[in-house]
């Protein structure tokens, strides 16, 4: 499975917290305890949060667990 492009919205869905899976991938859970509270304190950061989350999918889409994570997004 490939990682969506950075211009499609699930990647700003997450980091705001309005879509919220199960993520597998330690670095991606460990990213998002980060990520969603600086989403709700700094709102104009949102794009940016969501390029670091969009870059730590790309880097390792080749391991399982990340392939398998992206298999839970919604339809894309």
């Amino acid at each position: 499975m490939s990682v969506p492009p950075i211009t499609h919205s699930i990647w700003k869905d997450i980091v705001v917290g309005r879509v919220r899976p199960e993520f597998g991938f330690l670095a991606i859970r460990i990213l998002l305890g980060r990520v969603l509270p600086a989403a709700q304190r700094e709102p104009a950061r949102v794009p940016q949060l969501a390029q670091e989350l969009h870059a730590l999918f790309a880097a390792n889409a080749h391991l399982p667990s990340v392939q398998r994570d992206l298999a839970t997004l919604p339809s894309t």
